[in-house]
């Protein structure tokens, strides 16, 4: 509360929740095909995004390789109607990992929407219904490092 002139001055904010879900998903297709499998079965419009680059000196003990500068490439699409995003990364590098705790998963998909906005179960089952994928399931983000978590901070 802020006193001006005499008068209270009151200030609202108002922040929408929102709540991040990480999908973990083992396949052996490229990202390309994924992409239009989840297209299609999420009925979302994924499409080649500039790669995700991850800076050695903020994350440099994460990967198995020295310190670098590493480029996953990513896909991304924004459900405007929805006020959601979507982001689909590669988990693997030829030098490390993005996420060097879930080495059995190839890609992340982060999913960023208002709290409860996104129906997980639906979710993951279109996930799951598309032949391409190999297993997939969420990961709860407050398990990982903090570091690896820091990553996923866009």
């Amino acid at each position: 509360m802020f006193k001006q002139l005499g008068k209270s001055v009151h200030k609202l904010s108002h922040r929408e929740q929102h709540e991040t879900l990480l999908v973990a998903i083992a396949s052996q297709q490229n990202g390309y095909r994924l992409c239009w499998a989840l297209n299609n079965c999420l009925n979302i419009s994924l499409s080649d995004a500039d790669d995700f680059r991850v800076e050695h000196e903020n994350l440099g003990e994460l990967f198995s390789a020295e310190p670098q500068t590493l480029s996953f490439p990513s896909f991304f699409y924004e459900d405007e109607e929805n006020n959601a995003t979507y982001r689909l990364l590669y988990n693997k590098h030829s030098d490390g990992y993005l996420i060097r705790s879930l080495k059995n998963v190839d890609f992340l998909l982060v999913v960023t929407a208002a709290k409860d906005a996104i129906d997980k179960k639906r979710l993951l089952e279109g996930i799951r219904q598309t032949e391409l994928t190999l297993m997939s399931f969420f990961i709860e983000t407050q398990k990982l490092m903090s570091k690896e978590r820091k990553i996923l901070e866009f």
